[in-house]
């Protein structure tokens, strides 16, 4: 059904979408493609651009890590592709989510100079940090300069300098303020960008929302979850696991924890299944070690992973780095199931209602429980609060769904989403195409 918001001038909103998708598929390449159906649904006349980073090299030479690292800092090809785009196809807003690193913010002034607004969801840190991670607010501040010589892109310290210009080249520029709308998926990034002195009526804060495949549980994701139970040779430990496990859904990434959660679940006498991460990846992380109570799932379908949410009697987020929003928590709220994070980042806030974000003290208000990031000693702690009362547990599990019900459901995303793009139109005025 088409909404009335999605209408510009009585004909459908032209949106073009702009991406580039990462090597290692992540939680952004999911938000794209999740709002790309909602965009669509909702009647929206969707153009997308898409490049893929999976096309690099897996192993690039010094010269190609170079031109890779020089074409992030200003791309001026795709400033044309952009430009003979716009000019086969008008359309009324562009949407970017990730230029890097084959795009560049050199983009944003191209749609600046052709007078077509565009909005830019901040997935990421790399505004201000080579890595495009941070772990405190004090990082936005940093000096970028600081990080020459260090390997932070690529092992290379001459493609980490390259990044380190174009972050002071975009921020002498002003390129991100020529966005007609920087949205925020949590409070935490509104933040952030605050304290780097952008202007606040540039900031909406936009949470994404879970897919339904993801969200609903059909009878195929049950199956898929019990063939897994069903090779597990240990009565004892099956019988633990269908009454329930602990679940970590990610990659096999050291700032996602996963090295930290494996070292320390080797004092958990409890399931722990690992989605995201084969046996092989496993081999490769110091932190693993023989554990019975371990299981790695390596990849799984959206339907499936819906399952496994269901059943789980938490879930477990321990980010090193402060993560801008959070997918597999709403994820997990969608099911009901209760969250063990990091106190980092956007975390913390996704645990309560959206207007007492900035306390997490209410443990009868959290839809969790947060740790200190990295410390093992509190995180078991938590653990065992959580795993040891049952009631604590389901109090949680209700407030997650409320959570869910309230923020994150795909119609909030939907409606967020068109009310920002006819504010940004009726505030511009004059659009091309239009």
């Amino acid at each position: 059904m088409k909404l009335a918001s999605s209408l510009y001038q009585n004909r459908p909103l032209r949106v073009l979408q702009i991406h580039n998708f990462y090597q290692q598929p992540g939680g952004e390449d999911v938000v794209v493609q999740h709002e790309a159906d909602l965009l669509q649904q909702a009647g929206v006349e969707l153009y997308t651009w898409y490049v893929y980073s999976s096309a690099l090299p897996e192993k690039a030479t010094l010269f190609g890590k170079l031109q890779l690292a020089w074409r992030s800092l200003w791309n001026r090809l795709a400033q044309q592709q952009l430009k003979h785009r716009l000019q086969a196809q008008p359309v009324d807003i562009i949407h970017l989510h990730n230029a890097f690193p084959l795009l560049s913010p050199a983009i944003i002034h191209t749609a600046s100079q052709l007078k077509v607004p565009l909005v830019m969801t901040v997935h990421n840190f790399r505004w201000c940090h080579p890595s495009g991670c941070i772990q405190t607010l004090a990082d936005v501040n940093t000096n970028s300069w600081r990080y020459l010589g260090q390997r932070l892109y690529r092992n290379s310290s001459v493609a980490t300098a390259l990044l380190v210009l174009q972050i002071q080249l975009h921020h002498w520029l002003g390129s991100y303020q020529r966005c007609a709308r920087l949205l925020c998926p949590s409070q935490f990034v509104k933040t952030a960008l605050l304290h780097a002195g952008f202007d606040e009526h540039l900031l909406d804060v936009k949470p994404h929302s879970v897919a339904n495949a993801v969200a609903g549980v059909d009878s195929a994701s049950l199956e898929v979850l019990a063939d897994h139970i069903d090779t597990i040779d240990n009565t004892e430990t099956k019988q633990t696991i269908e009454s329930g496990y602990a679940l970590f859904v990610g990659r096999a990434d050291a700032a996602k924890g996963l090295d930290f959660l494996l070292h320390a679940w080797q004092d958990v006498s409890y399931p722990l299944w690992v989605v995201g991460v084969s046996e092989q990846q496993a081999q490769a992380l110091a932190g693993n070690q023989q554990n019975s109570w371990v299981r790695f799932l390596g990849y799984q379908s959206a339907e499936a992973l819906a399952g496994f949410y269901q059943q789980a009697t938490l879930l477990v987020v321990p980010s090193f780095v402060a993560e801008t929003f959070g997918n597999v928590v709403i994820e997990a709220f969608s099911h009901g199931t209760p969250c063990l994070v990091s106190n980092i980042g956007a975390l913390p806030e996704l645990l309560q209602p959206r207007h007492n974000s900035e306390t997490a003290d209410d443990d009868k208000s959290m839809a969790g429980q947060v740790f200190v990031p990295g410390d093992q000693n509190d995180f078991l702690y938590k653990l065992k609060l959580l795993l040891d009362d049952p009631d604590r547990r389901q109090r949680m599990s209700q407030q997650a769904r409320q959570l869910y019900r309230a923020y994150y459901l795909p119609q909030h995303n939907q409606q967020a989403l068109l009310a920002c793009y006819q504010q940004v139109l009726s505030e511009q005025g004059n659009v091309v195409g239009g």
